[in-house]
């Protein structure tokens, strides 16, 4: 038998500058891949104050089985991540599944970072994959639902309902909501915190 082995390349991208590619050697191995089927870093949208879950592609390039830790890492300070563990053949496919916790403070933008995974047995048995994660708010939408005038003299209420467009089953709780009454010259301001 030949001392030489010929590595089988995987996860290989389209021609670029710069071209991904993983070799695949003799021995433990794992592949983690968050590419797009254009190899372009996936882009994932998240909301602040959320567990959001994000997936990508895994493989156990070894001989034999093995456990492996699955998770997101490069993080902005603040956030967290979930780690998976999951024990697969040789060979074998999956798919990774993590929650990424994003502060309620997070600001609007895109945040590169690192689907990671590790063997539990040998650290140095390890791959990462750069993608996306994008900061989004919940659209909302208020609508004033108290009564528009009472007789001189009595008291008025004032109720409006504030329901989350991009998700109607999450519950907006704690936001405050401010009822301006004018007659063109003079202003009352009132404010109440959705419950």
């Amino acid at each position: 038998m030949s001392p030489f082995a010929t590595p089988a390349v995987r996860a290989i991208c389209r021609a670029g500058d710069v071209v991904r590619a993983y070799f695949d050697v003799r021995g433990s191995g794992i592949l983690v891949d968050a590419t797009t089927a254009t190899c372009l870093p996936t882009e994932i949208d998240v909301t602040p104050d959320e567990a959001n879950p994000v997936s990508f592609t895994v493989m156990n390039t070894g001989e034999g089985s093995d456990t492996f830790n699955f998770s997101v890492t490069s993080l902005p300070v603040g956030w967290t991540s979930t780690t998976q563990s999951q024990t697969l053949g040789a060979a074998a496919g999956s798919t990774a599944n993590i929650l990424v916790s994003v502060p309620a403070d997070a600001p609007v933008g895109t945040f590169t970072v690192k689907a990671f995974g590790v063997s539990n047995t040998d650290s140095t048995v390890n791959s990462e994959s750069e993608f996306k994660l994008r900061v989004v708010l919940h659209q909302t939408s208020i609508t004033y639902t108290g009564l528009t005038s009472v007789p001189w003299g009595e008291p008025a209420g004032f109720k409006a309902q504030v329901n989350d467009i991009t998700d109607p089953s999450d519950k907006i709780s704690g936001a405050t909501v401010n009822f301006n009454l004018t007659d063109g010259t003079n202003t009352l301001t009132a404010s109440a915190l959705t419950w």
